[in-house]
């Protein structure tokens, strides 16, 4: 009798938390054909986070409710995810996952150190999450990972009292597929959308520019300005020690990822168009820094 009200007090208190969530459906989907659920390290770390400190039996149990499709519906929104299980009984089971979301103070913290590296900005905008990322968050004082059970509330209509039932485990499980093909859900859990970091990030690199090309002051290796033109031309024993390395871009299209979405290009051909043309480009300037022949002719 205890059992019972307490599944319908669950019950009544989850679907009260369902009540206006936005309509962002993910599909849970039939996911028996992939051995792994992410393939990513941004994935991975998702899993190894949130699985942790969960019952091996459960994890096991809710590793094959995600591939059998027993996640109905899941959805995401700032800092939760909403999902329907279907468990034993005929009605799905209602989970939720909250995960604590940073102040602005931290994102600003946070966008600030991201935009101190043209990396961060140019991985981010080709859709990848940096490897490194973590140390950024780290800085700021905060962690993109979930790093305790402090960061993770999780609650089911399931009659199981463990906090992390098999449900709540095969949620997890499709999330880390879902952010194998979108990190910034990770963003997006943290209290941020994708458009909102990408702006941040964006306006904090305009920043940064114009406060260096507005203050910008002589090195102390400058040349001096009366300097005479033959001189100039001539090496000089700085150049002894100069090493150059040239190698195909870490990012495609780098510099036009950067200034952001490609406004001008009305579909994805016309990307593909402009990508191809920096292939060639790119292949090209190998051939002239490695075979003299290929400059002279």
């Amino acid at each position: 009798m205890v059992e019972r009200e307490h599944d319908q007090e669950k019950a009544a208190r989850l679907e009260k938390t369902w009540q206006g969530v936005p309509s962002q459906p993910l599909g849970g989907g039939n996911a028996r054909s992939r051995l792994k659920f992410a393939t990513t390290w941004w994935g991975a770390r998702w899993l190894n986070a949130l699985t942790s400190w969960a019952d091996p039996l459960r994890l096991g149990r809710g590793r094959t409710y995600a591939r059998a499709g027993r996640v109905l519906e899941m959805r995401m929104d700032v800092g939760a995810i909403y999902a329907q299980v279907q468990g034993s009984r005929p009605q799905p089971y209602r989970v939720r996952i909250e995960i604590k979301t940073f102040s602005d103070a931290e994102w600003d913290r946070i966008i600030e150190a991201m935009a101190s590296q043209a990396l961060y900005a140019a991985q981010l905008l080709n859709g990848e999450m940096p490897l490194d990322i973590e140390t950024v968050f780290e800085a700021a004082g905060v962690h993109l990972f979930p790093s305790s059970e402090e960061d993770f509330y999780s609650d089911c209509t399931c009659p199981d009292w463990d906090p992390f039932c098999k449900h709540r485990a095969a949620v997890c499980y499709l999330v880390g597929e879902r952010l194998d093909d979108d990190p910034f859900l990770l963003f997006l859990l943290r209290g941020r959308t994708k458009e909102q970091v990408l702006a941040a990030l964006r306006a904090a690199r305009a920043k940064r520019a114009g406060g260096a090309s507005e203050g910008q002051t002589a090195s102390p290796g400058a040349i001096p300005p009366d300097i005479s033109p033959e001189a100039f031309w001539r090496l000089g024993p700085e150049a002894e020690g100069l090493e150059i390395h040239v190698r195909s871009p870490q990012i495609e299209m780098e510099v036009i990822k950067l200034l952001g979405d490609l406004t001008f290009a009305e579909d994805a051909a016309r990307i593909e168009e402009l990508a191809a043309i920096y292939r060639q480009v790119s292949r090209r300037a190998l051939r002239l820094a490695f075979d003299e022949s290929d400059v002279e002719g």
